[in-house]
């Protein structure tokens, strides 16, 4: 599991010219959905495997993203945590603090 926080989503273009840092993961997804919350912007994507992620970021960094856009989602492994068991109530949002 990764927060929306911590991931990038860069388009095809950005990806391949910024190449993949040291200690990063990476996945080919394609933009369900944008997003304008205020000063914040939530993109919804899916990978190719039918995984759904979100990436959020501030508005001011513009990710320049529409539906349908291929784009590489990316996350520091430090960030991502692994988990082998799980209740479906640990992913919904309004079951509150666990």
């Amino acid at each position: 599991m990764v927060r929306p926080e911590k991931a990038l989503a860069l388009s095809v273009e950005q990806a391949t010219q910024d190449l993949l840092p040291a200690g990063w993961n990476e996945v080919s997804a394609k933009v369900v959905e944008v997003l304008f919350l205020g000063e914040s912007q939530t993109c919804s994507v899916v990978t190719s495997g039918g995984t759904a992620m979100t990436v959020k970021a501030l508005s001011a960094a513009g990710l320049p993203l529409k539906a349908g856009d291929p784009v590489r989602v990316r996350w520091a492994t430090a960030d991502a945590c692994v988990y082998t068991e799980w209740a479906e109530s640990d992913l919904n949002k309004a079951a509150g603090a666990h």
